[in-house]
Parts: structure tokens; C-alpha cells; sequence
């Protein structure tokens, strides 16, 4: 029995697992990726992803209990850690945990380790459901391809005060709400004047944005609530507008397009204003946060 301790106590040593959000405010709903990180020195390669319970989450509502779970993450699929390297797997919370109600959480993450027959856990994290407002919303129909189903859902533009800074988002839910397709930030937005949204015959949204004194960011969000296009445009001799383009689809009239690294798609080339303007720097990639499972990476070399 001592000696299974002290491997206990030698074993949690040489293995770490630390919990981190890209960033600590949400609103509800919004994509919340959690990056679940594990640092290994146990002198082998740890193997996880074989099964669906290798890592699990725990979220506490302000009263201190556990808030109800909607369902699993999926966070199958083989993820290898060497030794001494530190792993990432990335898992969006938001459609499993009930966190709609304004307020701080507290989350902890429970990593499975067989190879070694030990549980850990990480630290606990804060993160904050905070208030938004609705600007601007529309319902529309969708048909599903291949098939005569007849759909109605809800866009919506909502804009939030995130640590001291005004952002916009897009909601894509159905009629009722009780079905979230995607909630994700569209970056900063400047205080005065409102975001222009359109619909193509597609249903596809579109929004032109002011985030800068001279630049505008566009985006195209999908039905499904997927992000297709972003690009930004500055003020030239006029200023950007949304208008009738090719094939009486929605296009960005006026203005000039300056493309970024944050482009979708991605941009051939980039640009840099030389003139003090305000680059384009919104939040992490919203298209990225699509997905249900998780996305690996490993980082090799020394752990800290």
C-alpha cells in the first residue's frame, strides 16, 4: 500500500494536466473551446483517444453545483504525447453544458491516464456568461438538400461589452431556439453607427461591420451557422455598402478590399497600411470552432 502511494505521488509528478480558454467572457451558447493541455515526463509515449471518457469536464454554476450536461464531446480519435513533450486537445463545451445564465463558472478537466492507472484532474477555471443585446434578427426558411424538409430559423446580431470592449456576434438558432446551430464573435465593433445585415437568395447573411475609424469587416455565415467568408474593406473616396453583386447575389460596394491573414478564404497575399490604421485582429478563427470533437497538437520539447 506505501509503495502504491509513492508511485501515486511520483507518477502525478511526472504528469500534468492544465485547463485554458482562449479567452474568459462568453456570451450563451457561444463557441468555448476548452484547451485541455497535458505535459508528460513519465518516460513513455501516453496514448489517449481510444474511447470517449478519457477526458471529461466538470462545470460549476455560481451556487457551487453542477450544471446539467446536454449530452458528450466527442473526443475520440488517437492522440499520442511523447515523453517530454506537452499535448493540446481542443473540445467546445458549449453544446453540452448549460451555461445560458449570465454569471461565473467554474470548470475542471479529468484526464484518464491507463497506461499508468491514474486519474488527474486540473486546476479549476473561471470563465463568465456575460449580458447581450440583440440588434437586428431575421427569420428565414431553409430546405434541406435532397430532400423536400422545410426548416425555419432565426439569424441574429447581438453586441456585447467584453472586457471593456464593445463585440459582435451572430446567432444561428431555430424558430423556437431550442436548436443552436452556431454562436460565434465577429470581432470589436466601433460604438457609433450599426452593423448593415442583408440575406441572399441562398439565405446566406451578410454583415458589414465598422471596427475601425476606416475599416469595415464583411462577413457570409452560412445556414448551418458556418462562417464562409470574412473580409476586410477601408474607406477610400466611398465608403463601403452592401449592394446587388454578380448573379443578384449581396457584394461589397465601395471602399477597397485589403486583404489579412484572418482572410476566408485565405488570401494569396497580405497588407500591411503604412499609414497608422488600425490592422484587422479579430477574434480566433469562428470557422474553426465548428465542430463538435476535438482538434490535437503537440508541442515537443522541454515541458515548463
Amino acid at each position: 500500500m506505501v509503495l502504491a502511494c509513492l508511485g501515486l505521488t511520483s507518477v502525478r509528478g511526472q504528469i500534468t494536466v492544465e485547463l485554458d480558454f482562449e479567452k474568459d467572457s462568453f456570451i450563451a451558447n457561444e463557441t468555448m473551446f476548452a484547451s485541455v493541455r497535458v505535459t508528460n515526463f513519465s518516460g513513455q509515449t501516453l496514448r489517449f483517444g481510444t474511447d470517449n471518457h478519457w477526458v471529461m469536464f466538470a462545470v460549476e454554476g455560481q451556487n457551487g453545483f453542477l450544471v446539467d450536461q446536454r449530452g458528450t464531446p466527442n473526443v475520440t480519435g488517437l492522440f499520442e504525447i511523447p515523453n517530454g513533450s506537452r499535448g493540446t486537445r481542443r473540445v467546445n463545451l458549449a453544446p453540452y453544458y448549460e451555461m445560458t445564465t449570465p454569471g461565473r463558472y467554474m470548470v475542471t478537466a479529468t484526464v484518464i491516464c491507463q497506461q499508468v492507472r491514474e486519474v488527474l484532474k486540473s486546476p479549476k477555471r473561471e470563465i463568465n456568461i456575460i449580458r447581450a443585446t440583440t440588434l437586428w434578427e431575421k427569420q428565414f426558411g431553409v430546405v434541406s438538400p435532397g430532400s423536400e424538409a422545410y426548416d425555419v430559423r432565426h439569424y441574429a446580431l447581438i453586441r456585447a461589452l467584453n472586457n471593456n470592449r464593445l463585440e459582435l456576434y451572430v446567432r444561428v438558432a431555430s424558430r423556437d431556439g431550442s436548436k443552436v446551430y452556431g454562436v460565434f464573435s465577429m470581432g470589436n465593433i466601433v460604438s457609433f453607427g450599426s452593423p448593415e445585415a442583408q440575406l441572399d437568395r441562398l439565405s446566406r447573411l451578410h454583415v458589414l461591420q465598422q471596427y475601425a475609424a476606416r475599416s469595415f469587416r464583411y462577413v457570409v455565415v452560412t445556414p448551418d451557422g458556418e462562417l464562409m467568408t470574412r473580409h476586410r474593406y477601408d474607406y477610400t473616396r466611398s465608403r463601403p455598402r452592401l449592394g446587388a453583386g454578380a448573379e443578384n447575389l449581396i457584394a461589397v460596394m465601395g471602399g477597397i478590399r485589403v486583404p489579412t491573414e484572418s482572410d476566408l478564404p485565405p488570401s494569396l497575399e497580405t497588407f500591411d497600411p503604412v499609414d497608422g490604421s488600425s490592422s484587422d485582429s479579430p477574434s480566433p478563427d469562428p470557422g474553426e470552432a465548428g465542430g463538435e470533437g476535438g482538434i490535437q497538437s503537440a508541442e515537443v520539447g522541454e515541458g515548463q
